[in-house]
């Protein structure tokens, strides 16, 4: 930037320096300090000249940065720097370096200029239009926090604040991160640890003698002694912060003070101990491959904290009928499909003009889907019809092969074909829908972007997402890009184009959202969009709502499509747990509980008429209604499906098969 003339100086007194946030007690010393004076006064003439007062636009930040600009660059002899330095300051987002962490890099760059600047070396190392969100920084961040496992085991909860400072020197993508996106990722890290906070794992553990313990992998510096008069600029940024974020941000900047200043004590671990009280999980923990909830129905709501994803609400249950024209999916409506990432940004593209595609999948170890397959496959039908877009579905033959006791490789295809067979049944378009086996797809672009995913994912981030150990075959580690890779439109040249970029939307169980956290994190380097997810909450096993229905776990228990009409009424009236009292007595007087009755639950999932539902509900609620009445009207229901099921089945040939498994373009024009 070339030198304008010189701005006129503002006379430092002690008015000014109070109206900078200094304290009253040091600006008599301040006042002797000619360095200082003389490029605080050059600073504040800059900013003056181009802001036509000394009445600060910012008021809350512009006083601070200008006092902290003044001392890092009292050694310069020219103006050049400090111009630079209040342009950018000033100008509109997404160009300025308006924020603490752009400052900061700003500051330390330029306070090595003594005369000229070089903008384009400014801008770089300031971070002027960079933008890095949490998705930018959860992998590796979290990859730090795997690399430090032992310590984060050993000191839990209290470790945090020290793990992130050694992240910010050793993790190179949180430069221009902010601390809250940090704070919030290395919280959602340490709850798949440890599990969310509780009393026990937020204590401050005793030091062991022989030093050690806590020390992050890569940084062997000491503990940082924080002054009190840190803590209290701290405390005094945190409490703005505080007071101006929402609820769940509240949360988390309560449990950092508390955490790193665990000195305070007082009032702010009382606050923080009563808080926690009410959010006590049971041991609640959800993974791609397990669920253990101590028994306790799975708390849905402590999902949507761990883990950062967002509820449906009402306004967007609106959007969709706006969008579509069509009323909303009862599996919406009745909150089945609860939690997103990125859907509202989805339909914003989608009436922009921007069309999505869908993506699911099926793992093809048994000769028929169960019941608990159909909720993503039934909505996944509804939202092809309601939005006319394309859908992949993603027959993972060679993850069972992987995962599953198969001898052969070729055990698999009768399976896939039954499983396809399936699938075709729900009715999906036949001009709109690809179905893929991974052995016969993988290649040309499809594998190009499995490669792509490879190289960014480390064995660390695979390991702990897939709950997978060393002495575990390296194929199970590699299947997670050829999971990833059917979000990146460009893998279906055929059916999307080739170098397509649109952005895929996947609906699934909220267990499985764990598969495409680290995808989202990569696509932006891959120069893909980030996929949009939609997340169902489980069906419940017959055994109870703390278990999901699996054929691995409960296969006596678990309903199959191709189960005859007599199977499904027996297996639903031995296992399917009661929430009615032990006694007709006790029924008639109190009801049934419906939130963990499984037949009403099932009838939630399966029965779409909103009036017969809430006519059962509100009879056994009451006691109207009896176990065996309402197991009565479930095993109806579910008669109904798998009946009607098997015969769309039964009339799908095998030449219908390779026509949705063909790669013709010819077919999706």
């Amino acid at each position: 930037m070339a030198e304008a003339s010189a701005a006129r100086g503002v006379e430092i007194t002690e008015e000014i320096l109070l109206g900078l946030g200094q304290n009253k007690k040091k600006i008599p010393g301040m006042l002797k300090n000619d360095k200082l004076l003389g490029v605080l006064s050059s600073l504040l003439g800059i900013y003056r000249e181009a802001t036509g007062s000394l009445e600060y636009k910012d008021p809350k930040n512009h006083p601070k940065w200008l006092f902290s600009a003044a001392e890092a660059m009292k050694e310069q002899k020219s103006d050049a720097a400090r111009k630079v330095f209040v342009d950018y300051m000033l100008r509109p987002e997404g160009e300025n370096i308006a924020d603490t962490v752009r400052i900061k890099h700003a500051l330390a760059y330029l306070g090595k200029q003594p005369i000229d600047v070089n903008e384009d070396e400014f801008k770089a190392e300031a971070g002027v239009g960079v933008t890095t969100t949490q998705d930018d920084i959860r992998g590796p961040l979290t990859d730090f926090v795997m690399e430090n496992k032992e310590e984060v085991l050993e000191n839990m909860y209290p470790y945090m604040g020290r793990l992130q400072g050694a992240a910010g020197k050793s993790v190179k993508e949180l430069k221009f991160a902010q601390s809250d996106d940090v704070m919030a990722v290395l919280e959602a890290a340490f709850a798949e640890l440890l599990g969310p906070r509780t009393k026990e794992n937020t204590k401050k553990q005793k030091a062991k003698k022989g030093g050690g313990g806590g020390k992050p992998a890569e940084k062997k510096a000491e503990p940082v002694k924080v002054e009190m008069g840190e803590v209290e600029k701290q405390m005094a940024a945190m409490k703005a912060e505080f007071e101006a974020g929402e609820l769940e941000r509240k949360e988390q900047l309560l449990w950092k003070l508390v955490d790193d200043f665990p000195e305070l004590g007082g009032k702010f671990g009382e606050l923080k101990a009563k808080y926690l009280e009410g959010k006590e999980d049971a041991g609640q923990k959800i993974t791609g491959t397990d669920i253990e909830t101590g028994g306790k129905a799975i708390d849905y709501s402590l999902l949507v904290d761990q883990w950062g994803t967002q509820l449906i609400t009402d306004d967007v249950i609106a959007r969709f009928e706006k969008i579509t024209g069509k009323p909303a999916h009862y599996m919406l409506r009745r909150g089945i499909f609860f939690s997103h990432r990125d859907l509202v940004e989805a339909l914003d593209a989608y009436e922009a003009g921007e069309p999505f595609y869908l993506y699911t999948g099926r793992g093809p170890s048994s000769a028929s889907m169960h019941i608990g397959h159909l909720v993503p496959m039934i909505f996944t039908q509804y939202l092809q019809e309601a939005f006319q877009c394309n859908l992949v579905i993603q027959m993972t033959d060679d993850e069972k092969y992987l995962y599953k006791d198969f001898e052969d490789v070729e055990d698999l295809g009768p399976l896939l074909r039954a499983n396809v067979k399936d699938i075709i049944a729900m009715g999906f378009d036949r001009e709109r829908t690809f179905i893929f086996s991974d052995f016969e797809y993988m290649g040309g672009a499809f594998y190009k972007n499995v490669i792509k995913m490879q190289k960014r994912m480390t064995a660390n981030r695979v390991s702990k997402t897939m709950g997978l150990e060393p002495s575990d075959c390296v194929g199970k580690f590699a299947y997670s890009a050829t999971q990833a890779a059917p979000v990146f439109s460009s893998s279906f040249p055929h059916m999307l184009g080739p170098n397509s970029n649109y952005q895929c939307l996947i609906p699934c169980a909220i267990d499985q959202d764990v598969y495409f956290r680290t995808t989202r994190d990569s696509a932006p380097s891959c120069g893909y969009k980030k996929p949009a997810v939609i997340h169902s909450v489980f069906l419940p096993a017959m055994e109870g709502p703390d278990k999901k229905m699996s054929s691995s776990t409960g296969a006596a228990s678990t309903v199959f499509l191709d189960h005859d009409m007599e199977h499904i009424r027996q297996t639903i009236h031995k296992y399917a747990f009661s929430g009615a009292p032990n006694t007709l007595e006790e029924l008639e007087r109190d009801g049934a509980n419906l939130e963990i009755d499984v037949s009403y639950q099932y009838l939630r999932f399966f029965m779409d008429d909103d009036a017969k539902l809430a006519e059962v509900g509100a009879r056994y609620g009451s006691g109207k209604m009896n176990s065996k009445e309402i197991k009565d009207v479930l095993v109806e229901a579910i008669q109904g499906i798998c009946r009607a099921h098997q015969e769309r089945k039964a009339a799908v040939t095998e030449e219908e098969i390779d026509y949705f498994m063909s790669t013709n373009p010819a077919r999706f024009q």
